[in-house]
């Protein structure tokens, strides 16, 4: 259990200092069962707030993708969203910039696809955060819903490993001293 905190604490301190540290940080955290689905959510909630005010406000579709990705604070989001902004700014869709993206959302280019009008897509933006919001929301309630029970198992499994560690050459020392 030692090595294991050892090396998070290892890994966070090597990753922190440089760009591609932090994205691949980033990754990882992303890539872990519950947690990574908090994070994804909670970013995307983010960003599609910053999007929605972006287009409340009356930006270039491209700019507002790109200044609420500086807003989620990913660089793995911010890489996505700049090229969803250069497709757009190619003549491209929306639509099909947003097809195979992980932290800008899929179904982004479906909403904004099927609005007549700015304030239309300001609404449906704010709906959608404010789903990934929940989505995040519930991930977290997960998490303190299993965590407790996990810590529990755990604890019980190392300190179960410790006693047989500390009685099993008891057991045979006596079979030796019984037997002989």
């Amino acid at each position: 259990a030692g090595a294991v905190v050892l090396g998070l604490a290892l890994f966070y301190l090597m990753t922190i200092g440089t760009a591609r540290g932090r994205a691949l940080r980033e990754r990882v955290v992303v890539s872990l069962p519950m947690l990574g689905r908090l994070v994804l959510d909670s970013l995307r909630a983010r960003f599609l707030r910053g999007l929605a005010h972006g287009v409340q406000v009356g930006l270039p579709l491209p700019e507002a993708l790109r200044l609420s990705a500086e807003a989620m604070g990913s660089s793995a989001g911010l890489a996505e969203a700049e090229a969803v902004a250069r497709v757009v700014e190619s003549g491209g869709t929306v639509m099909d910039a947003t097809r195979t993206t992980k932290f800008v959302p899929p179904i982004l280019g479906y909403v904004l696809q099927v609005c007549a009008t700015p304030a239309d897509a300001e609404q449906a933006l704010i709906q959608l955060a404010e789903g990934y919001s929940s989505r995040a929301e519930h991930a977290q309630m997960v998490m303190r819903t299993w965590l407790p029970p996990a810590a529990i198992v755990l604890v019980g499994a190392v300190i179960g490993l410790t006693i047989l560690g500390v009685f099993l050459p008891l057991v045979t020392l006596v079979e030796s001293v019984s037997g002989g």
